[in-house]
């Protein structure tokens, strides 16, 4: 007689589809963490980016601001007020001072701004020309001011009122502190008073 030996087939993964699979997995999983690196280090240089360009635009409005309620511009090298006395000036420097136009206690006669290292510095000093406040208008250790340049035109210099509207063009340089990515901006400033 013969017996019925039942053979059952066993079901299942041979040793050579395991590894196929896993090698297929190893490559789409290595492609998707590059992928996913690249993408973190582009979102980081784009977040700094923005945090200098906010940054600049901040600094800028801030100076326009100011500068346009000034008179007397001079086209200066440092932040000492000793500078107010003389007449204005025109001329391209790293630093800018000038009378404002409506003094008063708060808010100072006379301002400058300069750049010192890597921070800017605005400057305000009171009717006798002594210091009142000292204010960093930016972070050092989260953006770097490369270049800053103040041009001085149409001031006012022999004092008999040319007619000429004074303006001041700002230029900025500035880059993150963590790349060389550097973002320039600039603007042209104007007097709000006529001078006449």
């Amino acid at each position: 007689m013969k017996k019925n030996t039942f053979h059952k087939k066993i079901k299942g993964f041979t040793l050579i589809e395991v590894m196929v699979s896993i090698a297929v997995f190893a490559i789409i999983m290595t492609v998707g963490v590059g992928a996913l690196v690249t993408i973190t280090h582009k979102y980081n240089v784009s977040k700094d980016q923005k945090l200098v360009a906010d940054n600049l635009s901040f600094m800028l409005e801030s100076i326009t601001r100011e500068i346009r309620l000034g008179t007397r511009y001079y086209s200066g090298s440092g932040s000492n007020a000793v500078f107010f006395e003389a007449n204005p000036r025109d001329g391209k420097s790293g630093s800018v001072g000038f009378e404002m136009a409506n003094p008063s206690d708060i808010r100072g006669r006379y301002m400058s701004y300069s750049l010192e290292g890597n921070v800017l510095r605005r400057y305000r000093y009171d009717m006798d020309g002594d210091p009142i406040s000292v204010d960093e208008l930016n972070d050092p250790s989260s953006v770097v001011i490369e270049e800053l340049d103040f041009t001085v035109v149409g001031a006012d210099e022999s004092g008999t009122n040319d007619g000429r509207q004074p303006l001041v063009w700002v230029r900025m340089k500035a880059r993150p502190v963590s790349a060389d990515l550097p973002i320039s901006l600039q603007t042209l400033v104007s007097q709000r008073a006529l001078d006449f």
